[in-house]
């Protein structure tokens, strides 16, 4: 009898070199898992304190993409058909200067003061012949 506790004290024996170190490893395993856990646990605060940072900010940024939004659609092509418009205008002013329509703006301006200027030299000479006619009788 004493021999088959002897024999089971050194199977026992055997058994927890063989268990004591993998419960060793076990419990590194389980404390590398908690660690992963904390980790991850940190990271997904992190996140949720990131997406909640986004949240206030949609809050702010979607009332005033609500309003901008609008205008820039008002904007936009009032903004193309000015841009349109100086283009035909600076390319109709070149054509104007190089050859004067008599309907512009600048060639009726331009025929006034040249009608302004001849009649004032028109005048001026008016003057000088009657000066002259007098000078003369």
């Amino acid at each position: 009898m004493s021999l088959v506790i002897c024999h089971w004290s050194f199977v026992i024996g055997h058994l927890s070199l063989v268990i004591g170190p993998l419960s060793l490893v076990i419990c590194h395993l389980l404390f590398v898992i908690c660690h992963l856990l904390f980790v991850i646990g940190h990271l997904s605060f992190v996140i949720c304190y990131l997406l909640l940072v986004l949240c206030y900010l949609s809050l702010v940024i979607c009332p005033l993409l609500f309003v901008i939004g609008p205008l820039l659609f008002v904007i936009g092509p009032l903004s193309f058909v000015n841009s349109q418009f100086s283009i035909f205008n600076s390319q109709f002013s070149i054509l104007n200067f190089q050859f004067p329509i008599p309907h512009s703006p600048f060639s009726i301006l331009n025929s006034q003061f040249s009608i302004f200027n001849s009649q004032f030299s028109i005048d001026k000479g008016n003057t000088r012949q009657q000066g002259k006619d007098t000078e003369s009788d």
